[in-house]
């Protein structure tokens, strides 16, 4: 449910089981046991069904669904999904954050698909996070900005905000019409530590990047900013300024949800260099070829030179 056209971006709202049961069936803090048991589950689930409480059974601790692929059109997609009846904490998000999962509302989930592996969870190591022309200029562009971290919370400037951002840039996208509820189902978790790195332009709220704080790092969610601002570049500069918060608070990662090479909208995590990429189980330092391309923001538009 990502929609990572945006620094950590909110996905679609996730059709899921809610039955009871789902206490921990594996040990969260062995890696090992918990990719087996993921595994193990995902791969049970026949095709074109979701898992349900009769297919995992009461200790299952992940749920399978399939849907439509939402970057590619010609393609399926399956979502492993932690299930909604375990238990949630900070040090079990910690865990599944660096196995590659990420979060919407309450839902932390992977994709996993049959045939497909071009969503490639990513990270950036901030202490070697170096800032190049680009970044520097998107600072300046926004020297006059006060940036605050505050609690999460909804309140009308925040909504404001949010509602003009996806009637501005995302009327065809699964979050219109915005609402009040979508925005609180976003900031809802009290286990995630989630936090809001605001900026504002003469007292104005004109960004505001949702952040979930982990044991060894902070996660991107979601940034919403003023549509009519797009010469600043408010997704990038967020993005910035959650690296220089993960420096501040002596985090060693800022995790930037899934790379997509083919995706013009998801190649821009690889402008953040070093950048760690999940393959195999392992975080691997890398640098992947892609496409030729002008600099894009994280919603798919040219970046002002």
């Amino acid at each position: 449910m990502e929609d990572d056209r945006h620094p950590g971006g909110l996905p679609p709202p996730i059709p899921v089981f809610r039955g009871q049961g789902g206490q921990p069936g594996v040990d969260l803090t062995d890696n090992a046991a918990l990719e087996d048991r993921m595994n193990a589950e995902s791969d049970r689930e026949p095709a074109g069904r979701l898992m349900s409480r009769s297919s995992t059974g009461s200790s299952g601790r992940f749920l399978l669904m399939r849907h439509r692929c939402l970057y590619f059109a010609d393609r399926d997609a399956r979502t492993v999904l932690l299930h909604p009846g375990a238990p949630r904490s900070a040090a079990a998000y910690a865990v599944l954050a660096r196995a590659g999962f990420r979060r919407s509302g309450p839902d932390l989930y992977r994709p996993r698909c049959d045939s497909c592996r071009a969503c490639i969870p990513t990270r950036v190591p901030v202490d070697r996070f170096r800032l190049g022309r680009r970044f520097r200029r998107v600072l300046k562009r926004n020297a006059d900005l006060s940036v605050r971290v505050q609690p999460a919370g909804a309140d009308d400037a925040c909504f404001d905000l949010y509602a003009r951002y996806i009637n501005g840039r995302h009327r065809d996208g699964e979050m219109y019409p915005p609402s009040r509820s979508h925005l609180r189902h976003l900031l809802q978790p009290d286990w995630a530590g989630t936090f809001l790195l605001t900026a504002r332009l003469a007292g104005r709220l004109v960004a505001s990047a949702v952040t979930d704080t982990h044991d060894d790092g902070l996660s991107a969610i979601y940034t919403f900013f003023d549509p009519d601002l797009t010469a600043r570049s408010l997704g990038v500069f967020s993005i910035l300024k959650q690296v220089e918060e993960c420096r501040r608070r002596g985090l060693p990662y800022l995790y930037l949800g899934y790379w997509i090479a083919d995706s013009a909208k998801m190649r821009y995590k690889i402008d953040y260099q070093p950048l760690q990429l999940l393959i195999d189980g392992r975080w691997q330092e890398t640098r992947p070829v892609v496409p030729a391309r002008v600099d894009m923001d994280p919603n798919g538009r040219p970046v002002p030179q």
